[in-house]
C-alpha cells in the first residue's frame, strides 16, 4: 500500500497570526517539523483562507467570518492572506485555498 502521509499546515497566515504574540511561540517547533517532513519526502500542503472581492461566500450572520467581510479582510492576494515568512512554501509544496 502506498504511503498516504502528508504534512498539513493550516491557516498560518499573517492575518490569522496577528492576534498572537509575534512571533508565535509555536513557530520554532513548526519550523523544525516542516524541515523534518521535507527531509523525509513527506508532501507539504498549505491550506489558507481567502475570499473573492465583496466576500460573496460569507453571510454577515456568520460569527466566524462576518467581521472579515465587514472589514474587507482576507481578500485573495491581500497582505493578511500571506503565509508567515518563517514557514513559507517551497517549490513542490501544494497550496490549497479554502473559502470557509
Amino acid at each position: 500500500m502506498a504511503n498516504k502521509t502528508a504534512f498539513l499546515i493550516m491557516d498560518m497566515q499573517v492575518g490569522c497570526l496577528s492576534g498572537h504574540a509575534l512571533p508565535p511561540p509555536f513557530l520554532p517547533l513548526l519550523q523544525r517539523t516542516l524541515t523534518s517532513a521535507r527531509s523525509a519526502a513527506i508532501p507539504v500542503i498549505y491550506i489558507t483562507i481567502a475570499f473573492r472581492p465583496g466576500h460573496p461566500e460569507i453571510s454577515l450572520q456568520n460569527a466566524t467570518f462576518g467581521r472579515a467581510k465587514q472589514a474587507n479582510l482576507f481578500v485573495h492576494g491581500a497582505p493578511e492572506t500571506a503565509i508567515h515568512e518563517a514557514i513559507r512554501p517551497e517549490e513542490g509544496d501544494i497550496l490549497v485555498e479554502k473559502k470557509r
